[in-house]
């Protein structure tokens, strides 16, 4: 993961500084003769942006390693909320 967030940022860096802006065209398939095609276009802006957001939603995701054997081994939140709940 590290790699592509340090990818996507220096490409990023690179394209604005070279004023770049790169245009892929896919033809995925053809109906009747016409062809459905995808485009991807591929700007600083467009990678700048997925290497924050990718950044950012790593640090996001819990890793159990970190966590302490004390937090896996307790119930989820819910169970504990049904358990003191003045429903049951």
């Amino acid at each position: 993961m590290p790699l592509q967030l340090a990818l996507l940022f220096f490409l990023g860096a690179y394209f604005i500084m070279s004023d770049l802006v790169d245009i892929i065209d896919w033809k995925i398939i053809t109906f009747y003769g016409r062809p459905v095609m995808m485009t991807f276009l591929f700007h600083w802006k467009y990678l700048l942006f997925t290497g924050f957001v990718s950044f950012i939603s790593s640090l996001a995701i819990p890793r159990p390693d970190l966590l302490s054997s004390s937090l896996l081994h307790q119930p989820p939140y819910w169970r504990r909320l049904c358990e003191n709940s003045a429903f049951t």
